[in-house]
């Protein structure tokens, strides 16, 4: 063996071991890319109710870190965490509307930007927050159900194509066989 031919051979070991890497992080980047959009879809479903319980609880008269820990403990599992990282982030001191702007930041969701807003217009202002709080969620359930009035509006455009592609042409088909048959065109 020459030493050309072992170093095509290792070039090709090494460009195999490369594209097997590069293979497996790719795989890897997309599923953290999904579960990153997974959630923020959970995080846009529950912020509207968080909102709402977040508004009550400062109804009652507790303060912000209170409201938004207590609120925690009665929210499901991703919204759950946020809260916590949200009430720990208040008992360390951190302002509000910074607080506010890193949930936003974590979850990417635009409906945590809006509360983010809210809360920092309230503390730079001095603005009574529990009614904006119930403004903002009823917002939000009102956007959320424009948009899934507009998904569902997209559905039969959607189901034309695959209809156009297969089914008409089999039916079609069907149809014209026997007609054609009997013509003599098809023996």
């Amino acid at each position: 063996m020459t030493i050309v031919s072992l170093l095509i051979r290792l070039v090709i070991s090494v460009a195999i071991v490369a594209l097997v890497w590069l293979w497996f992080e790719m795989l890897t980047w997309y599923e953290r890319l999904r579960e990153g959009v997974a959630l923020k879809q959970q995080i846009e479903i529950l912020l509207p109710n968080s909102i709402e319980i977040l508004a009550l609880y400062m109804a009652v008269g507790l303060d912000l870190g209170e409201a938004v820990r207590r609120a925690a403990l009665v929210m499901p599992e991703p919204g759950r965490t946020e809260f916590t990282l949200i009430a720990q982030d208040l008992q360390f001191g951190i302002p509000v509307g910074e607080t506010m702007s890193k949930f936003a930041n974590r979850t990417g969701c635009q409906d945590g930007q809006a509360l983010s807003l809210l809360f920092q217009q309230a503390d730079r202002f001095g603005n009574e927050i529990v009614s904006k709080l119930h403004q903002l969620a009823s917002a939000l359930r009102e956007r959320r159900l424009a948009d899934l009035e507009k998904a569902t509006k997209s559905v039969p455009i959607k189901i034309l194509i695959p209809l156009v592609i297969f089914i008409f042409p089999s039916v079609m088909i069907v149809m014209l066989t026997p007609v054609l048959i009997k013509s003599g065109l098809l023996r």
